[in-house]
């Protein structure tokens, strides 16, 4: 059986269709109230749950909800089940934000890390190996190890990021050229954390694959300096071209020159 707090309530009053839900009288068996439900995970997570009694999740559900004249509801939820004493609570987050957040890093290259100063403690997004190009085992790299992993040029840039950093400037970033076969760049904006006014205590940062942008914008430089050296040469040819004509053909008067 099924009960709903207050904000189960007002999030199916806001998003369902109207009528395609009767209306809320107590706890009902879960499944008769929400038969969709039986083709997510939601049903595995449950049988986990009893068969461990430990949590379950989080896990992306989405389920049709079939409403009147045909019309049909999207519920896209992160689930999590767990025990209760001799209950099972199921909690959802809204639109799993968080799954979402993950795609949204993996499309477009990007990640967080926060590395502390104190113990050497790394915390990372999900995106973090992909950006990096670690394999899917390897522990993500403190400052120091991060350092091993770039040419020297970016080395001297990585610490002087840092070292910005450590002096109190509110944010510094630089470009990494990661060592390895595919010369991966990976832009670096970092800012300090600090407990109030304290010393800076880590040292946080998202990372960006930059690799196609830097590469699309040199060969664009490149592209722009040959059609410049394109010109200059054109320019140079012409010109040597008008003095030896003026200095193989005779000269005339203006007014012949005309004719």
């Amino acid at each position: 059986y099924v009960g709903q707090n207050r904000a189960a309530r007002e999030y199916a009053a806001r998003i369902l269709p109207p009528g395609g839900l009767a209306p809320w009288s107590g706890p009902v068996p879960l499944f008769e109230r929400f038969p969709t439900l039986a083709g997510t995970a939601v049903p595995r997570l449950l049988d986990e749950v009893c068969r461990t009694g430990r949590p379950q999740g989080p896990e992306a559900a989405e389920w049709p909800l079939p409403g009147p004249d045909g019309l049909t509801v999207r519920i896209s939820s992160e689930v999590r089940v767990t025990p209760a004493d001799d209950l099972l609570l199921v909690s959802w987050e809204r639109g799993h934000e968080s799954l979402m957040a993950q795609e949204a890093q993996r499309l477009v290259g990007v990640c967080w890390a926060e590395w502390s100063l104190g113990d050497g403690a790394v915390e990372v997004s999900s995106g973090f190996a992909h950006v990096l190009g670690l394999a899917g085992d390897e522990p993500p790299p403190g400052l120091l190890e991060l350092g091993r992993r770039v040419t020297s040029q970016s080395l001297d840039a990585l610490y002087r990021t840092v070292h910005h950093i450590l002096l109190s400037a509110p944010v510094a970033e630089c470009d990494l050229h990661l060592t390895g076969p595919d010369d991966r760049i990976v832009h670096l904006i970092a800012e300090p954390v600090r407990p109030g006014s304290g010393p800076v205590w880590a040292v946080r940062a998202v990372l960006h694959d930059a690799t196609s942008d830097r590469r699309s914008l040199a060969l664009a430089e490149r592209a722009a300096r040959e059609a410049r050296a394109q010109r200059e040469r054109a320019d140079t040819v012409a010109e040597v071209a008008e003095r030896l004509r003026d200095a193989v053909l005779p000269g005339f008067p203006a007014e012949l020159a005309r004719h």
